[in-house]
């Protein structure tokens, strides 16, 4: 997630690309279909590398994990949300502007489950 949209919210931040450009339309769609074929490829180098555990089902405890880590990332996105409804509130922000912030948002949601998750699984609670 990080590597994928880091490239394109990096290229927007920095002014490489015109916000309002086919570029920018363009590399959106290079990131998302970058994080789809690394997501598969992922998947399968782990299943690849110890089958046994990927054909076995997931116990209570990382269900729980999964739920904690969702509720947190559903938290985080809704209190990005709102941070938009105030956000159109101001003339600086454009209308497209305002599809950049919720994508942003949605990509840190994603990186805080996935963060929450690595931590309860290191932490072992």
């Amino acid at each position: 997630m990080l590597l994928c949209f880091g490239a394109y919210f990096g290229a927007l931040a920095t002014g490489r690309i015109e916000r309002f450009g086919m570029a920018a339309f363009q590399l959106a769609l290079i990131s998302i279909i970058a994080l789809v074929v690394l997501q598969i490829v992922l998947h399968v180098l782990a299943a690849i590398g110890n089958p046994r555990e990927a054909r076995a089902p997931r116990d209570e405890r990382e269900r729980l994990f999964e739920i904690r880590a969702r509720a947190i990332g559903y938290y985080v996105l809704v209190t990005w949300m709102i941070g938009i409804i105030v956000a159109v509130h101001f003339r600086a922000v454009q209308k497209l502007d305002v599809v950049y912030i919720a994508w942003l948002g949605v990509a840190v949601a994603s990186v805080t489950v996935a963060a929450a998750q690595i931590i309860q699984f290191r932490r072992g609670a």
